[in-house]
């Protein structure tokens, strides 16, 4: 069995990740996770700290689930961005490579393309942002230094309302107090579950697979759609959810509209179905309710 360092294990995706793992080594920087696990401190940006830490557990894989999200905090904190999002994570993963360790990348859809609907991973995309341009320059310079390492781009979605950190988690708890809430109409995307993205990235790295791979749901949906879908199966009122535009809401940092991606590659790989976006919500509600 492989030894598992997860950076970030005290975050949305490094914390569930734990729950499936249930023996890791994983890394906080701020609050110190709960539960199964060993935990270290650990500051992404002085890599000479994660050199100490992989001498000290000897992990087989580092999988990385740290990132500096909010976009418009990305806008006005670029350096930050730039040192969260890309240049530290190139040293650790460059750090992995000398010491043979594996090395996995959790990366984003936040990405604008045009060349076809649903975006590839070979296809040639724009960075309409610091949060997108940080991103998608961290996934060339991964590469250049690691090649053996996993990239996978995804966006995921989980549902918690007991300690909420989402969109998704706020937006049903508004609707739950009977407050109105609004979602994007005219913006798409592929969304797949926390769970289903864990199972997909194990099953990669089962088989060894390396460059950069799309987990993402089969279905092109809106953000309104979605967010609709997840308000009928907890029996709430979508009434309350008001459709809006993107482009009405000009004081937000520009975003891409398009950020629907192509899981051909991933199907063709894996022996995993990826299911309904239906089924994944449906599983998400049993896990947590």
């Amino acid at each position: 069995m492989k030894r598992f360092l997860i950076l970030g294990a005290s975050g949305l995706l490094g914390n569930r990740m734990g729950i499936f793992l249930k023996e890791f080594d994983g890394t906080f920087f701020e609050s110190k996770p709960h539960g199964s696990g060993k935990h270290h401190y650990l500051d992404v940006c002085h890599p000479n700290q994660f050199k100490e830490l992989i001498d000290q557990i000897n992990p087989d894989l580092v999988f990385n689930c740290t990132g500096f999200t909010s976009v418009e905090r990305c806008e006005i904190l670029p350096e930050k961005c730039w040192n969260i999002n890309c240049s530290s994570i190139v040293k650790i993963a460059e750090i992995c490579k000398v010491n043979s360790i594996k090395f996995v990348h959790i990366s984003t859809d936040h990405f604008t393309h045009h060349q076809h609907f649903a975006m590839r991973e070979e296809d040639n995309i724009d960075t309409p942002n610091q949060y997108s341009f940080s991103k998608f320059k961290a996934e060339r310079m991964i590469t250049e230094v690691n090649p053996e390492s996993l990239i996978i781009r995804t966006n995921f979605f989980q549902i918690d309302l007991k300690t909420p950190k989402t969109y998704l988690d706020r937006l049903i708890i508004s609707i739950m107090s009977g407050t109105s809430m609004f979602s994007f109409s005219d913006v798409l995307f592929t969304p797949i579950s926390i769970n289903q993205l864990i199972r997909s990235s194990m099953d990669l790295i089962s088989k060894e697979i390396f460059g950069t791979i799309n987990i993402s749901s089969n279905e092109v949906v809106s953000k309104y759609d979605f967010h609709r879908l997840v308000l009928n199966l907890l029996d709430l009122d979508n009434g309350l959810l008001k459709a809006a535009s993107i482009d009405d809401f000009s004081h937000l940092v520009k975003r891409p509209k398009n950020m629907s991606l192509d899981n051909a590659k991933l199907r063709g790989i894996s022996d995993l179905k990826i299911p309904s976006i239906y089924d994944m919500i449906i599983e998400e509600i049993s896990v947590n309710y």
